[in-house]
């Protein structure tokens, strides 16, 4: 029972943050706006291998924005993609008159968006960023403030890798508040305060998460963290933080079916604090799916109805579920509820930690209903999550007096 990133996610997320680092380009720079007087111009007169360097200001108008990239291997990035400061402080302003930039022209990785605020942007899909592509490689990029009246409110893609960038405060009518990726990897990320008319207030239906902090989205429907429906490959959610998401079912992630030929939803590493749902699943929802929950950490999450840490699994295996809450109030039943397939070494809250009866069974299958003993429990300030600003999502890493401590399954990896 352990809330720490485990080794194969560790040497994953290593290997992506190294790749998307950067590159050396052989081509030239071309620098906005001293050579170009908008970024379309920029690239218009680049060749792969070239990069556009956007200085510090605020660029509208034609030329700057629906921005293409027109098929070429070029870098367009700010001044200095690791300063958030002066990520910030370059900005495509859209003025809600389309969106930022459009891939649609056969761009791969080597089509690289750095450094840059992409704002005010308006489409039907990707109201910031539309894909259609294999995929670009989009990193340290600030997205917010745009809207879709269909799906990714922020980014609509296709494909491509979405590294250490922040995605807050957009919205999408349909699904994909912050980000609809199908398929593609997100990566380094902050998704916060993304809504979404029915799904996915800040992700839909991307099967491949690491290491992102998914906080206080909101979707009217299903998945108010991440929701992912009926795609055809594996899915991996690996050492994410979801606090402070809701929606009716599944308030941090909403997983459901995937293709049975490949090996399902393996969720891992991954602490779910402070998440709500009016209805079933406050922390997880898992519908009819094969789906493994490894190394997770649930607490503070409430369902209205059913499961306020989770709803339907297939098999957990190391995790701790304490001080979740339903309409049965926050004994085990409130921590894991629904059509469960296993629930083996992990900590389970009951109603009674001194009696000799342990959740779903006990001792047998390596279970304790000890308090884990948090640095600091998850606490709602007594108003309701969500209410006001006194929410608190505590601290889930263990003392050094835990009972969990060395009391999990020494699987170096587990999965269906």
């Amino acid at each position: 029972m352990s809330t720490k990133v485990n080794l194969k996610a560790q040497v994953v997320i290593s290997v992506f943050l190294v790749f998307l680092g950067g590159t050396d380009s052989a081509g030239r720079i071309i620098k906005v706006p001293l050579d170009f007087d908008n970024i379309q111009a920029a690239i218009d007169d680049a060749n792969d291998g070239d990069m556009i360097l956007v200085s510090i200001g605020t660029y509208r108008g034609q030329g700057n924005r629906d921005i293409n990239f027109a098929g070429k291997a070029i870098t367009v990035t700010g001044v200095d993609p690791e300063d958030p400061y002066i990520v910030a402080a370059t900005v495509i302003d859209c003025e809600s008159a389309g969106r930022g930039f459009s891939f649609h022209s056969g761009e791969d990785a080597n089509s690289v968006l750095a450094g840059l605020t992409i704002t005010d942007g308006s489409a039907d899909r990707g109201g910031a960023i539309r894909i259609l592509t294999a995929g670009p490689t989009i990193s340290n990029c600030i997205i917010t403030g745009n809207t879709a009246t269909s799906c990714g409110g922020g980014i609509d893609g296709g494909g491509g890798v979405i590294a250490n960038c922040t995605i807050t405060g957009n919205t999408a009518t349909v699904d994909g508040g912050g980000v609809y990726m199908r398929p593609g990897l997100i990566v380094g990320c902050t998704i916060s305060d993304n809504w979404a008319g029915q799904n996915g207030g800040g992700i839909a239906e991307c099967s491949q998460v690491a290491a992102c902090l998914i906080s206080g989205n909101q979707a009217v429907e299903k998945g108010g963290g991440i929701y992912n429906y009926n795609i055809e490959f594996s899915a991996y959610i690996i050492a994410c933080m979801f606090r402070g998401n809701s929606a009716a079912y599944g308030g941090g992630l909403y997983q459901s079916w995937v293709d049975w030929i490949d090996p399902g939803v393996n969720i891992t590493s991954c602490a779910f604090s402070g998440n709500y749902a009016s209805i079933d699943g406050g922390g997880l929802y898992c519908d009819s799916c094969i789906a493994c929950v490894t190394n997770c950490t649930f607490s503070g999450n409430h369902a209205a109805s059913a499961g306020g840490g989770l709803y339907n699994a297939m098999g957990i295996v190391n995790c701790v579920f304490w001080g979740n809450t339903d309409s049965t109030g926050a004994g085990e039943y409130a921590q894991i509820s629904g059509s469960v397939g296993g629930v083996s070494y992990s900590c389970i809250q009951d109603d009674d930690p001194n009696d000799a009866s342990i959740p779903f069974g006990g001792e047998d299958n390596g279970n304790i209903d000890d308090n884990p003993q948090f640095v600091r429990d998850p606490n709602d300030g007594g108003d309701g999550w969500g209410v006001g600003d006194n929410d608190d999502f505590g601290d889930l890493h263990l003392q050094s007096g835990s009972p969990c401590i060395n009391a999990g399954h020494s699987f170096s990896e587990f999965k269906v």
